[in-house]
């Protein structure tokens, strides 16, 4: 078990802990410490302290119970993405540590990094840290996006040298405002965290060249919108990245008519084949899913307007051709994996438009044998077209039905728990392509949650 301590940097001690709480950080609760100070002190005692390490930056509100001091949340927060092994805590001082305060900064997943500390210079050049910390702004790059610190007491400009996107906050709107900038303007004794800006996404089929527009199940923006392009796949075709095989990596999966390709993270070509055959007619469907609760992933693909749906290994061996549904009969279908109700396995869910019937969702079993539950997302008096995903969108590790249909004029999204139970609705404005939407989910802004994904041509 580690041992960690608080309040000393006394040489005697340091060999025989694991770490330090720097309590009242950057200061000290004696406010005598500079930032410097404390960011060498770590480094120094890295070098001295038990393996299996750990240190806390623990900001605080000096006991005034201030929790709406954002800076001094950036600040803290930013300073230990520095470092590697650094935990952060913001609460209301040395006198009471109980708080839980949440904020905007928390929900964001930078993911593992990729730099070590550097220091940035007003032009946007970086410079790997060779020496101590110093006042300056420093700069870390993480597989997400990056963490600034600008750890002098006055504002500093830098150049980002590309587009990066502020995260879309709540609580200091001014700061984290959601914008795309290549510019950046940091107050001293402040911090930022940046995202990356995307011309792809992840765990999403998207026709080539697609807009993309990112919302939460409330129907609140949560991204900025782009146009989606891959530049080694045609314009038009279908696009999927996203992990099939259980391993490390991406594949990509891509539909140029009727001909699919399979790509391992690798980019070597696992697959190069017609699945429904060359001369198939109507629109080839893909879905993929741990529909048999593996770590990897199966692969269905179908004709949209008439059937059949072939069940693939994630490298596009057949394990069970020529499935014939009922739903396909003279019908439009669309197809996803999903478990919808936590369970080992998943269910397949079709969006059925029918001549003469309403528009349906049904959910088959992982055998795809037996209907699980069925109903009507719009209604049973709705038959126009009907575009569905699934996705865990509440963070409650099961997939959400996310349907997508025009009503009255409106195109509506709406949002079931499994049994098509309502979770939330809202109502999309027009597009900026005018073009026909589809839907898609994934988790964008990396808070751990699947965001809703708008496409349109």
């Amino acid at each position: 078990m580690p041992v960690i301590i608080n309040g000393s940097n006394w040489e005697s001690y340091q060999s025989h802990i694991n770490g330090r709480m720097y309590e009242s950080f950057p200061g000290g609760i004696t406010n005598n410490l500079r930032w410097q100070d404390t960011m060498n002190a770590v480094e120094q005692n890295r070098k001295k302290n038990f393996s299996s390490q750990l240190y806390i930056f623990n900001t605080n509100t000096d006991n005034t119970g201030n929790h709406l001091n954002y800076r001094q949340v950036r600040y803290g927060l930013g300073s230990s993405l520095l470092m590697d092994g650094i935990y952060f805590s913001f609460d209301y001082g040395f006198a009471s540590h109980s708080q839980i305060w949440w904020y905007d900064e928390y929900n964001v997943n930078l993911g593992a990094p990729v730099s070590p500390p550097q220091l940035v210079a007003s032009n946007g050049a970086v410079s790997v840290k060779v020496g101590p910390y110093q006042p300056q702004v420093w700069r870390r790059d993480f597989q997400n996006g990056i963490a600034l610190v600008n750890s002098t007491n006055a504002a500093r400009t830098i150049n980002l040298g590309e587009d990066y996107e502020k995260i879309r906050g709540t609580q200091d709107p001014g700061v984290n405002s959601g914008g795309i900038t290549n510019k950046i303007t940091i107050s001293g004794e402040d911090g930022i965290i940046l995202l990356k800006t995307k011309q792809t996404v992840d765990d999403v089929l998207y026709n080539n060249g697609d807009f993309l527009r990112f919302y939460n199940y409330k129907g609140a923006r949560v991204r900025n919108g782009f146009y989606a392009f891959d530049d080694s796949a045609a314009g038009g075709a279908q696009i999927l990245t996203t992990d099939i095989d259980g391993e490390a990596g991406k594949e990509k999966i891509v539909i140029t008519g009727k001909k699919m390709e399979i790509f391992n993270s690798l980019g070597d070509r696992w697959y190069n084949e017609y699945p429904l055959g060359a001369n198939v007619k109507g629109v080839v469907g893909l879905a993929v899913g741990r529909l048999y609760g593996n770590s990897e992933s199966e692969i269905t693909v179908y004709n949209r307007s008439a059937g059949p749906l072939n069940l693939l290994k994630y490298y596009g061996e057949t394990l069970l051709a020529n499935i014939k549904l009922t739903e396909f009969k003279n019908s439009t279908v669309g197809v996803a994996i999903g478990n919808t109700d936590g369970g080992m396995k998943s269910e397949l869910v079709l969006a059925v438009v029918k001549k003469g019937r309403a528009s349906e969702i049904v959910v088959y079993d992982w055998q795809i044998k037996t209907v699980r539950y069925r109903f009507f997302p719009y209604g049973k008096n709705f038959v126009g077209a009907l575009s569905a995903t699934v996705g865990d969108v509440d963070g409650d590790s099961k997939d959400e039905i996310i349907t997508l249909g025009k009503v009255g004029g409106q195109n509506l999204v709406r949002v079931f728990r499994a049994g098509g139970k309502k979770l939330s609705e809202f109502k999309l404005v027009a597009t900026v392509t005018g073009g026909a939407m589809t839907l898609g989910a994934s988790d964008v802004n990396y808070d751990g949650k699947d965001e809703i994904v708008v496409m349109s041509r």
